[in-house]
């Protein structure tokens, strides 16, 4: 089981190949599976530690897996937030590299038109730069959303049917936000988003001074030890810069968080998983306990594997410390970083 932050968009729970009942795999759900649950899955089942009847096995299973992860290091690159030179030919060189080995590993697997095309990518982020600014994903899923409207399908009506359905959509989820909706169906609305993403409170907290203040409460030995403070408002989860934090014992994925350690950007970010979420005179702060650090093994892929023991001790950090959420493996111990829009 993967524990993931909730920004990270979802895949069918039943996905394997071969099966029709997990529905048709759409190209943004193949990138999450790329860039996350495969290499997560793939480097804990092949990867130091793991045991084979024979050296020659698991030399070859380990060779494939290397294989494998220079085609989902390439698919990294490619989605960066911001494109350089240097991350280009890196792209370039995965890809000539995943070639090349295909068939020396693979021999039952000829090559496809694919492959030549994923070549001239790298034309296209010299010229156009990173591929989220040219990437198909808004226009597909804005045809989805046209696909479910009702329609009678008669040509010259099905075309003005869809854009008044559309208008009429996008107008009530206007009114639905504005100041002029009456508080009744507010409320219903934020039930609704409840029901829908029981796991996201439809109204966080945010880490801001806006918010009336909260009765202050006892809190726990451990994070007294901490802060030397006897009482302290204590969340469940707070919202900063569009993402959600919560404490571990309210949603396991959005408490998984890598951050900088004291603040300090100049070291190598952290994982850890967030105890408490704490707030003293207006201020919310987490407190951590960081994960033991094992080896970092794919330059290019931000995947590190930890152990599962915690440290010992809390430690405070701030909001802004956070580089982004991250994906857990409980069983195989491997985390993996996930960008978000703040960290590119």
């Amino acid at each position: 089981m993967t524990d993931t932050p909730s920004s990270l968009r979802s895949v069918s729970y039943n996905f394997y190949f071969g099966k029709t009942k997990a529905g048709t795999v759409k190209a943004d759900e193949w990138r999450t599976l790329t860039t996350a649950y495969l290499p997560i899955a793939l480097v804990s089942l092949r990867g130091e530690g793991s045991t084979h009847r024979t050296s020659e096995i698991a030399a070859s299973r380990r060779a494939i897996r290397d294989h494998t992860m220079t085609l989902v290091s390439a698919v990294h690159i490619v989605c960066q937030r911001s494109m350089t030179t240097a991350r280009a030919e890196a792209y370039r060189g995965y890809i000539v590299d995943w070639m090349r080995d295909l068939q020396v590993l693979l021999p039952h697997a000829p090559h496809r038109t694919n492959g030549r095309m994923a070549l001239h990518v790298w034309d296209y982020l010299q010229l156009f730069g990173p591929i989220r600014s040219w990437w198909c994903f808004p226009y597909e899923r804005l045809i989805g959303q046209l696909q479910q409207l009702p329609s009678n399908h008669i040509f010259g009506q099905q075309e003005s049917t869809l854009f008044l359905s559309y208008i009429k959509a996008a107008k009530f989820k206007c009114w639905l936000n504005g100041p002029s909706c009456p508080p009744m169906f507010r409320e219903v609305k934020s039930l609704f988003d409840r029901s829908v993403s029981p796991s996201i409170d439809a109204n966080p907290i945010s880490v801001s001074k806006d918010h009336p203040p909260t009765p202050q409460q006892v809190i726990p030995e451990d994070l007294h030890r901490l802060i030397q403070v006897r009482r302290a408002v204590l969340h469940a989860r707070t919202l900063h810069k569009g993402s959600i934090y919560t404490r571990d014992s309210t949603h396991v994925g959005n408490s998984l968080i890598l951050y900088y350690p004291g603040c300090i950007r100049n070291v190598q970010p952290t994982p850890g998983i967030i105890k408490y979420i704490f707030e003293t005179e207006r201020v919310v702060s987490f407190a951590v306990r960081r994960h033991l650090p094992q080896f970092r093994h794919y330059p290019h892929f931000p995947a590190r594997l930890y152990f599962s023991a915690l440290a010992d001790h809390l430690e405070t950090v701030v909001p802004e410390a956070c580089v982004g959420s991250v994906a857990f493996r409980a069983m195989e111990l491997l985390f993996t970083a996930y960008r978000c829009c703040v960290f590119v």
